[in-house]
């Protein structure tokens, strides 16, 4: 267990109770093909798409582009050093706060994205921002200030509810919320789904004996876990081919895959189709 960091996924297991005590945001237009360099070392960082498509890049992974669309968000839980390139007009809202009131810590890649789809989500994000947005536009000395940080706090409870259902329990039956084992196991997990998982790890995380904790997730899961956890890396794979441009290998290794051939063949056999095709297949709907 040594080489896998099991982060710290336990503000997300609850609603927070925020409260942020500084906090700072500005709005940014840009004309297609301008570009704006983000970094806010000691801060999360919490970006909103309120138009216009755009492509994201990673200051210390500059290959890697990630297209953003019109009510995104974004959050990150260190100030990263990244990108924003216009590909139409567009305006971003770009916040951000201390990191150690911010909750949001441990993320895979160091950050999170929530698409438009996420839609329940996405409309409470929408109407906080333009909160914001109004009191930024009423002119520097009019702003009041309580009503951008008590809109960051909800924005940030938001994030943290899209973090707990789309990672944490996707694909987790409701009953481990309430089995501390199982939970400890799930959330390590999910803290490192790139690590070479196995029984004998999961079973050190939840602090159970291998045999006994292969059979209490069996019983909730309905399955051993080694075949859930390829089920759910797959279901990710899946999502990722749907609402990414990202290349097969990156997928790969993101979902926990150490070769683009191992992923191929694993997601051929549970969805009896290729990855390639099944991408190409959703795209032309």
């Amino acid at each position: 267990m040594d080489d896998i960091n099991l982060g710290n996924f336990s503000p997300a297991l609850r609603t927070p109770d925020v409260k942020f005590t500084e906090v700072e945001a500005e709005l940014c237009a840009l004309k297609a093909g301008e570009e704006i360099a983000i970094s806010k070392p000691g801060r999360s960082i919490f970006i909103f798409v309120r138009s216009g498509e755009w492509e994201l890049s990673l200051a210390d992974e500059p290959e890697r582009v990630i297209p953003i669309s019109t009510d995104s968000a974004v959050g990150f839980e260190r100030g990263r050093a990244h990108i924003w390139r216009a590909l139409s007009d567009g305006e971003i809202l770009v916040s951000w706060a201390p990191r150690a009131v911010a909750l949001l810590q441990q993320l895979q890649d160091g950050f999170i994205v929530v698409p438009p789809t996420a839609r329940d989500i996405s409309l409470v994000l929408r109407l906080a921002v333009d909160m914001i947005a109004a009191e930024i536009k009423t002119g520097q000395a009019d702003i009041d200030i309580n009503v951008v940080r008590r809109c960051a706090e909800i924005t940030l409870i938001q994030l943290i509810r899209y973090t707990r259902s789309s990672m944490l329990f996707s694909g987790a039956p409701k009953q481990i919320l309430h089995d501390e084992y199982l939970l400890r196991a799930w959330v390590a997990y999910f803290a490192a789904p790139k690590a070479k998982w196995t029984v004998k790890a999961l079973a050190e995380a939840a602090g159970l004996g291998r045999t006994a904790f292969s059979q209490r997730f069996t019983r909730a899961f309905g399955s051993p876990p080694l075949e859930t956890l390829t089920r759910l890396r797959l279901q990710q794979g899946q999502e990722m081919l749907r609402n990414s441009r990202a290349p097969l290998i990156e997928i790969a290794f993101t979902v926990g895959y150490h070769s683009e051939g191992a992923f191929v063949r694993a997601f051929h056999r549970e969805f009896g189709i290729p990855p390639g095709k099944y991408r190409a297949r959703h795209q032309k709907k």
